[in-house]
């Protein structure tokens, strides 16, 4: 068996990887390469069994690129507090192996965007996204008028900072802090959030996996931006349209014995803690 390991850049020091991660691949007889830092701009990935990710949700948003790509099961060790994504501690690494290489596991579908960039010049750019789109501008007090289709019918237009088009696995990332509902992950849906609004009317909507989103800008100034999963990918004009639908190839998550996703909501965002707490006192 061969794993793809995906490190945090700074958190996983080669001492730790060397004490802590390498001798126990090697005592499972697991083979393993290190996948670059900048996964986002590779086009061919090394052949591996699975995706190996020790960091937060965003070493793992770049490490399922990979996944996607190979067709082969991501897990998270986390290092971080806050995620959603990686939800092992590093110390169950020698189970989490032992685990793989029986195949005593279940897998749960998360599916990716699939995002087209349509030039004014013709020219299409394409890109693969787990959380989110977002089309937003650069400067402070201006704001962007903002077309969104449904196919071909206009949804609206309306004036705000930017939007969201995000995957149910998104719902608890960018569009959640802009408002936006929490989805249960393995929904097959999209949720567009315009980011600070100018419009009563414009508010986050769910909408089915048949749907694609389509987004286009009308003025030069201020300038827009475009980022995949927080990463910047380009500059969009008023002569391009974006496209996003849900991708025909889900990221397949391995899990072992994993916490409900509700259980997990419950303990990131400390829902009814002081309930409990006072109901002892």
């Amino acid at each position: 068996m061969r794993v793809l390991l995906k490190l945090h850049p700074f958190a996983v020091s080669k001492e730790f990887l060397d004490r802590s991660v390498l001798p126990e691949l090697k005592r499972s007889g697991v083979e393993y390469e290190i996948l670059a830092e900048d996964t986002r701009r590779q086009k061919q990935f090394p052949q591996g069994d699975f995706v190996l990710v020790i960091g937060g949700d965003g070493t793992f948003l770049a490490g399922a690129l990979a996944a996607v790509k190979l067709k082969v099961p991501i897990v998270g060790l986390e290092l971080g507090h806050l995620g959603f994504l990686c939800q092992h501690p590093v110390d169950t690494l020698p189970e989490i192996l032992s685990a793989l290489k029986s195949g005593t596991f279940d897998t749960e579908d998360r599916y990716v965007l699939n995002v087209h960039l349509i030039r004014k010049d013709g020219g299409t750019e394409e890109y693969t996204a787990l959380n989110d789109a977002v089309i937003g501008k650069s400067e402070l007090t201006r704001l962007v008028s903002i077309t969104c289709k449904l196919n071909e019918e206009v949804l609206g237009t309306f004036k705000a900072d930017g939007v969201i088009v995000s995957t149910a696995t998104g719902s608890t990332a960018y569009s959640l802090s802009a408002g936006g509902p929490i989805v249960e992950p393995d929904l097959r849906v999209l949720l567009i959030t315009p980011i600070c609004a100018h419009s009563l009317y414009a508010k986050p909507l769910v909408v089915g996996a048949d749907r694609e989103v389509r987004i286009s800008i009308s003025k030069e100034k201020p300038e827009v931006k475009i980022s995949l999963d927080g990463y910047i990918v380009g500059v969009m004009t008023p002569d391009d349209e974006l496209r996003a639908r849900l991708g025909d190839t889900p990221l397949k998550v391995a899990r072992f014995n994993s916490p409900a996703f509700i259980s997990v909501l419950r303990k990131k965002f400390g829902w009814g803690f002081e309930f409990e707490k006072g109901s002892k006192e």
